[in-house]
């Protein structure tokens, strides 16, 4: 409640590590480590803190869901796949593959869902489930949910930061120094400043801001 005190409590069954993603009629999406030690699950909660329906990965869910326009929800897992669930029922819409784990999904104007993976690339993917387009040489991979500018480039970090135009071609490449790279995803402001945090090691970090153009 606003004032602090408890509302509900939902019994999730595994620990819960994403970020819940709200739908516009108040529904409440989020993924679970678990049931069990080697599969995955996302909820639906309603408003009230009663289970809508639940969708079981094969392996765990750490990133958190996004939500398209249609309320389709994706949602990636550590089974090397995106899914792409139905928001009325939980049941599957479709399911993406890649070669390693994925990071949170980023929903574009035009309803492309861009992904990073472990697998050193960005993937852009049609709301069908499709291939449009993916970009190699993300250095190192990435987990990082990528940023989307107004003029549609994509932003995302690994052991460099990249800026990839709309068509899957880069844009630039912001090089870091030493043993740093990006752990964290980057936020945009309205003149076109990116920022984001770099650390290095685990020992010390950076905030760092970047120009539109690179610099």
């Amino acid at each position: 409640n606003p004032d602090g005190t408890e509302k509900w409590r939902f019994g999730a069954g595994g620990g819960v590590d994403s970020s819940p993603a709200i739908a516009e009629d108040g529904t409440i999406y989020f993924g679970v480590l678990g049931p069990g030690t080697d599969k995955g699950r996302v909820y639906a909660v309603n408003p009230n803190g009663t289970e809508k329906w639940h969708f079981d990965t094969g392996f765990w869910v750490y990133e958190s869901p996004a939500i398209g326009d249609d309320g389709t929800v994706y949602v990636s897992s550590r089974d090397n796949r995106v899914y792409a669930l139905y928001p009325n029922n939980g049941t599957l819409k479709w399911k993406f593959g890649m070669g390693n784990w994925p990071g949170s999904p980023a929903i574009a104007d035009d309803e492309t869902i861009y992904v990073a993976s472990l697998d050193r690339n960005l993937y852009a993917i049609y709301p069908n489930g499709t291939l449009k387009w993916k970009h190699s040489g993300i250095e190192w991979g990435s987990l990082n949910t990528p940023s989307i500018a107004e003029d549609g480039t994509i932003y995302i970090g690994g052991r460099h930061f990249y800026a990839i135009n709309p068509d899957g071609t880069r844009k630039w490449t912001f090089e870091l120094s030493g043993d740093f790279e990006v752990k964290t995803s980057s936020a945009v402001s309205a003149d076109g400043t990116i920022y984001f945090g770099a650390t290095a090691a685990l020992s010390r970090g950076d905030i760092i801001a970047v120009n539109s153009d690179g610099t």
